[in-house]
């Protein structure tokens, strides 16, 4: 299992990073699963299941994306509150994965620019 975290965007970095300060909540505990399968077919399937299980454990934020909710503040207040999920940090194989392109392809850009059809 690979465990799965979360933060908020307006605790400052510094802060955020530092492992005592308890900043980081696991959210979910990822499967890691084996399929009997052709060795280049594993990597997709445990990707498809990754991505699925994103969907469900995120789901009640795209919801609040969407939606709005209210939330309390430190004093006590409501505020609605919208939750986008704004960056995800992840090592290059990781990123790869989440963007679904292969290891000789860019994360960050998928298309190849310059081409005429």
């Amino acid at each position: 299992m690979h465990p799965l975290f979360i933060s908020i965007g307006n605790i400052p970095g510094h802060i955020r990073m530092a492992a005592t300060s308890h900043t980081w909540q696991c959210i979910a505990f990822m499967p890691i699963p084996k399929f009997e399968a052709p060795k280049g077919c594993q990597s997709v399937l445990q990707n498809c299941v990754w991505h699925k299980c994103i969907k469900i454990v995120t789901a009640g934020l795209q919801y609040l994306a969407c939606t709005g909710g209210f939330i309390l503040d430190p004093h006590g207040h409501q505020h609605l509150c919208f939750t986008p999920l704004a960056a995800w940090t992840a090592d290059l194989p990781e990123q790869l994965m989440i963007a679904c392109v292969s290891k000789s392809a860019s994360p960050v850009v998928t298309h190849q620019t310059g081409l005429v059809q």
